[in-house]
């Protein structure tokens, strides 16, 4: 069967219309045909009122599964197959998507649901799009005015949406755009889709490497009520406020051994080498791992003494540099178990599990005195994670209220995306159990 194609082009750009065609030259996978856009004064609402008609004259077709909306700004990529297409099309029904996109400039919080299919919240790019047939209604019956810009009408109406990986579809620079005067920039469109593949790449990279790793664990047979957990606190002399806090939070913990490391200096180069001594220690000591603490740290509600201990059973065999009990803000976030993530940097920690595979680079760094210890941590791990929902926060001892409430709300923003991908990760795991 071909797939339908219709291309919305304007009747005067001739030079578009002979690049779509030489696209599509060939491939007798589509059936294809030229549509003119709906007259309009403004481009935007052009596309949208083409794009109702197109569904209008087809959805009386109860045989048509979808059709294939074509910008004539489309090129197909080098990684484009007629049996990627395919796969990713049969895939998305099997999903109940409403919508399939070929390649996009912008997406949020992707999800790689299959090795040739991310999961997205949002994104920009209409230029090769399927719409299945579950779909149309919505679309036929939306209302253009309450966000008048059809990519992001379509993902804000959607909640089942996906993208084909790799990417098989991009724009193409014509140095002019009728619905996104932004991309009139020289080298902007070729710059965001190029963006949006080395994310999905990244993203695609770590999934892979950890799904070669099998962290399945019978936990009843590992007599988690036995573990005794290595503590180190850093603490100095003017933190004694935090030292009291530190010492009430592992109290009546039994799971823990607690050592505190105390030094007069607070400064980082103290604090660096407070940790690269406590590395040789247990390094000499052939200990797998340690947890370090500073001494702001506070446990939150979601601690869980086997969670805890599971995850870091988990992070080991997945040959972890170090694993976060929470962290004020972090970079990059990947979903690699239910309550574990990948991720690409942190800042300010107050709770950090070392892992073995790690001790001979901290040894062997040489810090200059002035970097911050988490950013040199950060920089040092490439293999980092951190458990969600955290297990650790910073311990409020501000008496400045209006600094207590921003830090409360970076917290909150900073956790956001963590809540989002929790739900994503429940939604295509249900078997998971994890629905806190």
């Amino acid at each position: 069967m071909q797939h339908p194609v219709y291309i919305f082009n304007l009747p005067e750009r001739k030079d578009r219309l002979e690049v779509i065609r030489k696209q599509f030259e060939g491939r007798t996978e589509f059936n294809i045909q030229i549509v003119h856009p709906e007259i309009d004064s403004n481009p935007r609402r052009s596309l949208w009122r083409t794009l109702v008609k197109v569904l209008t004259n087809r959805i009386s077709d109860e045989n048509l599964q979808y059709i294939i909306v074509c910008e004539d700004d489309h090129l197909f990529t080098k990684d484009y197959s007629p049996d990627l297409l395919d796969l990713a099309i049969k895939s998305a029904l099997d999903l109940n998507a409403d919508v399939l996109l070929g390649g996009v400039s912008w997406q949020k919080y992707p999800y790689q649901v299959m090795k040739h299919l991310f999961f997205i919240t949002e994104f920009t790019g209409l230029q090769f799009t399927v719409i299945f047939r579950n779909f149309f209604n919505t679309i036929l019956h939306a209302d253009f005015s309450k966000k008048p810009i059809a990519d992001k009408l379509i993902s804000s109406l959607s909640d089942d949406k996906y993208l084909i990986y790799p990417p098989v579809s991009v724009q193409k620079e014509f140095g002019y755009s009728d619905v996104t005067p932004m991309n009139n920039r020289s080298g902007r469109v070729d710059f965001l889709f190029k963006n949006t593949e080395n994310i999905l790449y990244r993203y695609d990279q770590v999934l892979s490497y950890y799904s070669k790793t099998n962290t399945q664990l019978l936990t009843e047979d590992l007599g988690l009520d036995k573990v005794t957990l290595p503590v180190y606190v850093l603490n100095c002399e003017a933190h004694s406020d935090g030292l009291e806090n530190v010492k009430k939070q592992f109290s009546k913990k039994d799971e823990f051994d607690v050592e505190i490391i105390y030094d007069n200096d607070c400064g980082n180069p103290a604090l660096w080498n407070m940790i690269v001594k406590t590395v040789e220690r247990v390094s000499a000591d052939n200990e797998d791992f340690f947890i370090l603490c500073k001494s702001n740290h506070a446990f939150t509600n979601h601690y869980a003494k086997d969670r805890l201990i599971e995850n870091i059973i988990e992070a080991y065999i997945q040959r972890a540099d170090i694993l976060l009990g929470g962290a004020e803000t972090t970079g990059t976030c990947v979903p690699i178990a239910q309550n574990r993530y990948w991720i690409d940097s942190f800042v300010n920690s107050s709770y950090i599990i070392f892992f073995k595979h790690f001790y001979q680079k901290i040894c062997h760094y040489k810090s200059d005195g002035e970097e911050d210890v988490d950013k040199i941590l950060s920089k040092l791990s490439v293999n980092k994670m951190i458990i969600y929902p955290f297990i650790s926060k910073i311990h409020n001892t501000s008496s400045n209220r209006s600094q207590s409430i921003k830090r409360e709300e970076n917290s909150k923003n900073h956790e956001a995306k963590y809540v989002l991908y929790h739900k994503i990760y429940s939604r295509f795991h249900k078997d998971s159990g994890w629905n806190e």
